[in-house]
């Protein structure tokens, strides 16, 4: 089995000298108070969502299998989380990065 992981970070040059790639994965038991990463407390692909970047342009809307995005009359992106399966298809046609999946399984290309 692979394991998850929810980003890589090439060029890193904070917390100690010297410059690495850092692979950050997904499950992390630990929820330490200082936490920046979230995201990597499940062990299962999430879809993140910035509404403050949203434009309202329905893209997501169009290719959720599950109804999981809405845009409202007045323009307002409502995500229901409960419908979305993570299947990432609303963050590859999203054109302002409001949608991303945080998860992929497999190999990577450092």
């Amino acid at each position: 089995m692979r394991d998850l992981i929810f980003d890589i970070q090439r060029f890193c040059v904070y917390d100690g000298p010297g410059i690495r790639t850092t692979v950050f994965f997904k499950g992390c038991n630990m929820h330490c108070a200082w936490c920046h990463n979230p995201e990597s407390f499940s062990t299962d692909a999430e879809l993140l969502f910035r509404r403050e970047k949203c434009t309202s342009c329905g893209a997501c809307t169009a290719v959720c299998p599950n109804g999981a995005h809405e845009i409202k009359a007045d323009g307002t992106h409502v995500f229901d989380r409960a419908k979305c399966a993570a299947c990432g298809k609303c963050a590859e046609v999203c054109p302002n990065d409001v949608l991303e999946l945080s998860g992929r399984r497999g190999f990577f290309a450092l």
